[in-house]
């Protein structure tokens, strides 16, 4: 016991006679001047330790002269690039705009920040895909740039000058190689080369592209299984180019190296929100156009970037494609299973749309319980953020102690009805929003609209589903709100893939073609006239179906607007031997009219992956699919712009 309370006691001692040393220590060195603790914070945003750059900038700004003439500048301009570098663009550019005026006046010994600070803005505006904003920057970065310290800026101006057609790219990728001149680095030389290929492949030069392409892989040491993501993008350039020549066998070879279709089950196709942008908007891209978008995918689900690399028509045609995968959103259990090499980056093929916003048995629900939450103060969603990055956002909407009934309502519901969560997920948010409507008195339509998706949580047949909204029309509440009535009479007679419509089908419609409380053109009255059309001609009664198209007032086409799309029936694959030969596995998103005998026609590859593999096998399989029939007495379509994804793997 002695020896243990005497070792305690040395060691106590010793502890406190070092803290003493430390603390007398501390006491000699002179607290750092003001000077010293701006050099620091900026040595740690130039080495990328962006949070405690921030933390160290804000504490400088705490003191009066942190915050006010160049010093307050220069904090400005170096905190925003680490907020821009942190995930935090908007907030970033602000804090750079703020500083820079004061930083231009002060003249030379500012220079470098003020051209890095012009780089760092237009690097962000190039990601957000404002291409103007950052040609504008990027062009007072040039201005401010001389010898060698000119490349980086011109070839970022290539970049996005690269659609325009205007020989302005072509101008600043031949300046960039003659100031890198031949004893550039390997790695620049491909750089510059890889920049310049791809602003040949746009201005339709592929020959020469395809030249200047395999220099760059000269350079970069040509095909090694080495795989950097700079030497992946070349070799991407590459086989697009060679396939644009015809030498399919060389493209193949190339699009081998660079890693794509090698993604077992191809899990890209798992995305919550995945559209393609529409056909015909002023500037947008038209039906004969396509591209390929460059995208990396955020471990969350949401899309990191996206680049546009090649594109028939000009820049507006370009960002349009890009923009629409700009929201594309992935669950992150989905998200996560993508391996991280593809995750940083991976190319889509890409085609507009021509099927316009469809609209689904739920819209009218759902817009009337958004117009009800909106007068309840809830703020509007914006439709440009992406899903998953609203999911984050929503989880802590739900749970917050400073939102509104209504907000949290809002959160609740955007939850439960959510595709990147699983209907294990979603039982903790239906619940919430059954309790908030019914604390906020909510009228019929929002409880409906509750009821609804929990019926769909929890029945995965749709025999369970029937039966659970046959229980819901049941009730006098809901039997007698004329939208809910509708909505719940419309989904159990509706046909699906896997089940006919139940017997009683015909009854069903009929109620709501007959409910004179429902809008002659309410989207819900049509579209019970186009499935009571398709189940009369069905059954022989010619006259009844011509009746009840007439009465839609619609041509064919715009079913897939409104009306329910034939259901699929089968279809056959066709795997093509080059790609089962060189290993390739992929899939194709196609879209197709169906006629009114079932089958398809007008087909096209809407997205395809790995681009330009499966393409053309995936249009001749269209043509071999065929759908349930459907009555259209004026013309031979019965459905535009369906989609369908067909997956290849390999056997």
């Amino acid at each position: 016991m002695v020896v243990w309370r005497g070792a305690g006691t040395m060691l106590a001692t010793m502890v406190t006679s070092g803290a003493l040393a430390l603390a007398m220590q501390a006491a000699s060195q002179p607290p750092q001047t003001l000077q010293q603790r701006f050099d620091a914070a900026s040595k740690a945003a130039a080495e990328g330790r962006c949070a405690e750059a921030i933390t160290a900038f804000e504490a400088v700004e705490a003191t009066p002269t942190g915050r006010r003439g160049i010093v307050g500048a220069a904090i400005n301009v170096r905190k925003g690039g680490c907020l821009i570098l942190r995930g935090e663009p908007e907030a970033g550019e602000a804090t750079i705009r703020k500083g820079l005026p004061v930083l231009e006046r002060a003249g030379d010994e500012f220079k470098g920040d003020v051209r890095a600070a012009y780089l760092q803005l237009a690097a962000s505006a190039r990601r957000r895909l404002d291409y103007a904003s950052a040609i504008t920057d990027a062009e007072r970065a040039l201005a401010l740039s001389e010898a060698l310290a000119r490349i980086q800026p011109l070839l970022m101006l290539a970049a996005l000058k690269r659609f325009d057609g205007d020989g302005a790219a072509e101008r600043h990728a031949f300046e960039a190689s003659s100031l890198a001149g031949p004893d550039a680095t390997p790695d620049l030389r491909a750089r510059i080369g890889t920049e310049h290929g791809r602003v040949l492949l746009n201005a339709g030069r592929t020959e020469e592209a395809y030249a200047e392409l395999r220099k760059s892989l000269t350079a970069q040491g040509g095909l090694t299984l080495r795989t950097t993501l700079s030497e992946v993008a070349t070799r991407g350039d590459l086989a697009l180019a060679a396939d644009m020549t015809g030498d399919r066998e060389a493209a193949r070879k190339y699009l081998a190296y660079t890693g794509a279709g090698r993604i077992s089950e191809a899990p890209f196709t798992s995305a919550a929100v995945f559209e393609a942008p529409p056909c015909g908007l002023p500037g947008g891209p038209t039906r004969d156009d396509h591209a390929i978008i460059e995208f990396g995918l955020h471990e969350k689900g949401w899309v990191a970037y996206a680049e546009p690399i090649y594109v028939t028509g000009g820049r507006s045609k370009a960002l349009a494609f890009a923009q629409a995968v700009l929201g594309w959103s992935w669950s992150a259990e989905s998200a996560s299973k993508v391996p991280a090499f593809y995750r940083a980056a991976t190319r889509i093929e890409l085609r507009c749309t021509e099927a316009g916003d469809r609209l689904s048995l739920l819209a009218p629900l759902n817009r009337a319980v958004a117009e009800w939450l909106e007068l309840q103060c809830a703020a509007p969603i914006d439709p440009l953020t992406p899903d998953a990055r609203l999911l984050l956002e929503m989880q802590r909407a739900i749970d917050s102690t400073t939102a509104t009934p209504s907000m949290r309502l809002q959160a609740a519901l955007w939850l439960a009805t959510s595709p990147l969560i699983d209907a294990k997920a979603s039982r903790g948010p239906i619940n919430a929003a059954e309790t908030l409507a019914r604390t906020l008195e909510a009228p019929v339509v929002v409880h409906a609209r509750i009821a609804i998706q929990r019926a769909i949580l929890e029945n995965d047949g749709a025999r369970g589903f029937r039966e659970a909204a046959r229980a819901l029309l049941a009730q006098p509440d809901y039997a007698g709100d004329p939208m809910t009535a509708a909505t719940l009479r419309l989904e159990t007679a509706r046909s699906r893939a896997r089940s006919k419509p139940p017997e009683d089908a015909a009854r069903l419609i009929d109620a709501v073609v007959a409910d004179d409380r429902l809008e002659p053109t309410r989207p819900l009255r049509i579209n019970a006239l186009l499935q009571r059309a398709d189940l009369a001609a069905g059954a022989g009664d010619v006259a009844k179906a011509q009746q009840s198209i007439a009465a839609t007032g619609l041509t064919a086409q715009q079913c897939a607007v409104i009306g329910v799309a034939p259901a699929a029936r089968g279809h056959a694959i066709s795997y093509p031997e080059e790609a089962i030969n060189m290993g390739f596995e992929g899939w194709v998103r196609l879209e197709f009219d169906v006629t009114a005998k079932g089958r398809a026609t007008n087909q096209r590859a809407l997205m395809a992956y790995p681009p330009r593999m499966f393409s053309a096998s995936a249009d001749e399989m269209a043509r071999a699919m065929w759908f349930s029939a459907s009555h259209r007495p004026d013309t031979e379509v019965a459905c535009s712009a369906t989609q369908q994804t067909i997956s290849f793997r390999m056997p």
